[in-house]
């Protein structure tokens, strides 16, 4: 669909702010974000052309559709042409979703042809994403009242064995280790 951007909105909070609606309360619990706010941050790719059009660096990406759905995207050239554009290595992953579930990772382009068949197969025919691989930090920003109120960055839990405890332990150990949040 299309997305519009209000005309009085300052760069992305006064986005989600102009996107509207609020669910007070449900099931037990306080819902702070309006409904239409949640709604758009699950698709991937219309929060990408939001952060986009606020001005915000984003990766190149390219939504592929389901093949039965869309019969006049060639999915194998699009695949193919989209990796030799971008040189290899990509990310696929569901345009809805979270917590990584569905995401594949490729170097060549046979596996990321294989991945989109049984995708469309196992999800319901549903769109994925497809970008280049970049490097970079996972970082999240809590928008609470139009006012930034919390970032922090998401880094993966890694240990190094060290030849004499169990992976458990180093992983106790790790955690015993870890910054606590201030309050």
């Amino acid at each position: 669909g299309e997305i519009s951007v209000h005309p009085h909105s300052t760069p992305l909070f006064g986005l989600w702010q102009w996107v509207g609606g609020s669910l007070p309360y449900a099931k037990n619990h306080y819902n702070l974000n309006p409904v239409t706010s949640v709604q758009l941050v699950k698709d991937k790719k219309a929060t990408e052309d939001c952060l986009r059009m606020a001005g915000f660096p984003v990766p190149d990406s390219i939504l592929v559709e389901n093949p039965f759905q869309t019969p006049s995207q060639d999915t194998a050239a699009l695949l193919a042409s989209s990796f030799e554009r971008w040189g290899g290595p990509v990310v696929a992953k569901p345009n809805t979703g979270s917590r990584g579930e569905g995401l594949g990772f490729f170097r060549e382009l046979e596996p990321l042809t294989q991945y989109a068949k049984t995708f469309f197969e196992q999800s319901c025919y549903r769109p994925f994403l497809l970008q280049p691989y970049y490097p970079w930090h996972d970082v999240r920003v809590l928008v609470f009242d139009g006012i930034v109120r919390a970032y922090y960055e998401r880094k993966a839990a890694t240990v190094v064995g060290d030849g004499e405890h169990r992976l458990l332990e180093l992983v106790e150990r790790q955690l015993l280790t870890r910054p606590k949040l201030r309050k």
